[in-house]
C-alpha cells in the first residue's frame, strides 16, 4: 500500500491528539480496511499474544475494531482515514508545534523514523 499524508490537529496534549484520530468526525466511528491489511494485522495479532502479554489490552482492542471494519479495495478508502503506512502530521491547536509520525507493523516500527507500530499504547490512546 502506498503511504499517504493526513493531517490531524491537536488541542492539547500529544496523547490528547492520538485519541482525537480515533474519534469520529460525523457522530459515529468507522473503520475501512483492506483485505490485505486485515489479514496481515490477523497474523500480527496471533503471534503477538503468544509473545506480548503484556499488551494484552492494546491486542483486544485491535481485535475489536478489526471486527467491526469495512473490508473495503484500497481505492475505496476514504481520502481521510488513517491507514497502515500513512503519515501524520499531528499539529498543535495552541502553538506552532507538529509531530510527523508513520503508522507501521511493529516490525518496522523505529522512534527514530518517528514510525509508531499499530500495537503502541500511542496508538491505542
Amino acid at each position: 500500500m502506498v503511504a499517504t499524508s493526513k493531517t490531524v490537529m491537536l488541542d492539547r496534549a500529544f496523547c490528547q491528539g492520538a485519541r482525537a484520530m480515533k474519534e469520529p468526525v460525523n457522530g459515529a466511528k468507522h473503520i475501512y480496511i483492506t483485505e490485505y491489511d486485515l489479514i496481515r494485522l490477523r497474523d500480527l495479532l496471533v503471534v503477538a499474544r503468544e509473545y506480548l502479554s503484556e499488551k494484552g489490552e492494546y491486542l483486544d482492542e485491535l481485535d475489536n475494531e478489526l471486527e467491526q471494519a469495512s473490508i473495503v479495495g484500497p481505492e475505496e478508502i476514504p481520502s481521510d482515514v488513517v491507514t497502515m503506512n500513512s503519515t501524520v502530521v499531528l499539529k498543535a491547536l495552541m502553538g506552532e508545534q507538529e509531530f510527523i509520525y508513520s503508522l507501521v507493523f511493529p516490525a518496522e516500527a523505529g522512534v527514530e523514523q518517528n514510525k509508531v507500530s499499530i500495537i503502541s499504547p500511542m496508538v491505542h490512546q
